[in-house]
């Protein structure tokens, strides 16, 4: 059997012979009554300027519509069907029951909505609208990369923005913070901008909506710096103190920008003194180094104080 032959003679008559059956079947397919559920937008219409919702509502409620095949064809691709809730009469609170009633759609459509599936219950909570500035927390992690340092705290610009939401929601937050972010092996500067972060509940704008947040990270370095003066701390009145040696030598660490301007000047070496009368005590230096920088080693790491 030559099923090329078959195929092929006579094709346009063929084809046209099955795209009019394909039509036929569509129309009697298509004529009859169906029932569909369709996922349709919830739109909330008529809240009062001064109020808010402290509960989010869904996005979507499913809705069980009836009519010809045709009809709900049309109603999926242009009916753009909704239920809507009408607020104007809700201060505070209310269980709202949703009813077919509540669906429209474009009516030259022919279809009815039957029930509403799920949920058919949307509990609405307002309250009052409140407006305040609330500082900002940058919530970006940074890990500098081997031999260098955070220097300071990420800050961002602006440091306080405008929050906007329910009064019940602002009073439980503490600030605004943005969304987190890790950046990995960083050798220098860290600028980006990060979005606000919105609570789990209530409808809380930011304005700005996102802030600059910035961090420095340095390469970091050790400095010898030497003698540093010896003071004695509580010491006697009727009494004359003297350490020996009456300079240290120090190595600290810290960022290359803080550590290659640090003096002596800027470094207290303090020697607690315990005794009472005269005599010789060893004590252990107590240094104080300006924020950023720390200690290494003290040379010599005790001090001999004579007490007269």
């Amino acid at each position: 059997m030559n099923w090329r032959r078959i195929i092929f003679d006579n094709y346009k008559a063929k084809a046209a012979i099955l795209l009019m059956a394909l039509f036929l079947w569509f129309f009697v397919v298509s004529s009859r009554i169906y029932v569909q559920t369709l996922d349709v937008p919830l739109q909330i219409h008529n809240l009062k300027p001064d109020k808010v919702l402290v509960e989010d509502l869904p996005e979507e409620v499913a809705v069980r519509f009836r009519g010809r095949g045709t009809a709900l064809l049309l109603l999926g691709l242009v009916g753009r069907p909704r239920l809507e809730l009408d607020l104007s009469g809700i201060n505070r609170y209310y269980e709202f029951p949703l009813r077919p009633e509540q669906v429209n759609w474009a009516m030259s459509i022919d279809v009815q909505p039957v029930e509403v599936v799920y949920p058919d219950t949307v509990s609405v909570i307002l309250d009052d609208v409140v407006r305040q500035s609330m500082a900002v927390r940058p919530m970006l992690m940074v890990h500098p990369a081997d031999n260098y340092l955070l220097t300071g705290a990420p800050h961002c610009d602006p440091d306080t923005v405008t929050v906007q939401g329910a009064r019940s929601v602002l009073a439980e937050m503490k600030y605004a913070p943005t969304k987190a972010r890790t950046v990995e092996n960083v050798t220098g500067s860290v600028d980006m901008k990060l979005e606000l972060l919105r609570p789990t509940r209530g409808q809380v704008v930011f304005d700005p909506p996102a802030v600059q947040v910035r961090a420095e990270v340095e390469k970091i370095k050790e400095k010898g710096i030497g003698g540093v003066p010896v003071a004695l701390r509580s010491l006697h009145s009727d009494l004359k103190g003297y350490a020996e040696p009456a300079r240290v030598d120090l190595v600290v660490r810290g960022a290359a920008s803080l550590v290659e301007n640090l003096v002596s000047g800027q470094i207290s070496v303090l020697v607690e003194v315990k005794g009472t009368g005269p005599g010789m005590e060893e004590c252990t230096p107590v240094v104080s180094l300006p924020e950023g920088v720390s200690l290494i080693k003290v040379n010599p790491p005790s001090i001999q104080v004579t007490l007269e």
